[in-house]
Order: structure tokens, then C-alpha cells, then sequence
């Protein structure tokens, strides 16, 4: 199933309520890359594996002058305990009215949760690549090795941790 962007689309702008009672708008992050990466469930064992996973490279991530958000259907408060309970250090935006997932159309046929979908987003706010239909192991690795080279094609310095 296509996503509603791709590669060189503006990404629209993506803002909710977080697990720590704050709003938060990806164009917070204009001037830095961002991995924009929703799930389907939180304290489940596939998405507690992705999550961590991500946290595991972040301070790689943001070497590379990128910040990690995820996204799911979950509320603000389910996210405050799966973040808790998972140590993360990044933040998870709630969906509950699954309005961003149905606008970027990465809802599940059943119209339940999120599709396991990652946008890596430049600085400038476009989508510099897509990765659907994710698989949770590797996945992390896999985002960091394309920054890597999606960096290096614009002339950027990869500083490696």
C-alpha cells in the first residue's frame, strides 16, 4: 500500500500531544533531519523491539544532526508508560483520532493503528526517503546507514560517533 508522499513531497506538518503532556509539531525540527517513524502499538513486543532499537542509536542519530519522534494511535498517557516502562528519550506523538495516519495514509486496512511506516525528513522538511512496510529487526540500522548516505550525496560531513 502507497503512502501518501514520497521522496521530494514537502512532509505535511505532523503535531499532537505527547507522552509528556506537551504539543509537539515536526516543524520544530525544520533545520535538522528527522526520523519520523509510526507503529502500530505501543507495549507490544515488535513495537517495544523498534523503539528500542531506536533509542539504542540515538545519540548516533543526533551525531548526524537528526532527532527521533515516533507515532501511533495509542493516547498521550499509554505513551508515558511504554516510553517509561522502555527507557526511551525521544518523543511519541498520539494519534488517538488517527487523523495524521488516515492523512498520510498509513492506517491499517482494518482502520485500527498505524502500518509500520518510516519517513526520513531533511532539513528543509521534505521527504528525503520512505520506508514502508517495515520490518522491526535491522530497521534502526537501516535508517542510519540511509542518513549516511543520504548525507554524504548532499556533501555533508557523516560524523560517526
Amino acid at each position: 500500500m502507497a503512502v501518501a508522499v514520497g521522496p521530494g513531497d514537502q512532509m505535511p506538518e505532523v503535531a499532537g500531544p505527547t507522552q509528556a503532556g506537551t504539543r509537539l509539531s515536526t516543524r520544530q525540527f525544520l533545520g535538522k533531519w528527522l526520523v519520523l517513524y509510526f507503529y502500530p502499538k505501543d507495549n507490544t513486543p515488535g513495537c517495544t523491539r523498534e523503539a528500542k532499537a531506536f533509542d539504542a542509536i540515538l545519540e548516533a542519530l543526533r551525531a548526524r544532526d537528526a532527532e527521533v519522534v515516533g507515532v501511533s494511535v495509542d493516547s498521550a498517557a499509554s505513551h508515558r508508560h511504554f516510553a517509561d516502562a522502555c527507557g526511551l528519550r525521544f518523543p511519541l506523538i498520539s494519534d488517538h483520532d488517527r487523523s495524521i495516519s488516515r492523512r498520510l495514509d498509513v492506517l491499517n486496512e482494518r482502520g485500527t493503528s498505524a502500518r509500520r511506516t518510516t519517513f526520513l525528513i531533511d532539513p528543509e522538511g521534505r521527504v528525503a526517503h520512505v520506508f514502508d512496510s517495515v520490518k522491526v529487526d535491522g530497521h534502526a540500522e537501516e535508517v542510519l546507514r540511509t542518513l549516511d548516505r543520504l548525507r554524504e550525496a548532499r556533501g555533508q560531513a557523516v560524523r560517526k560517533e
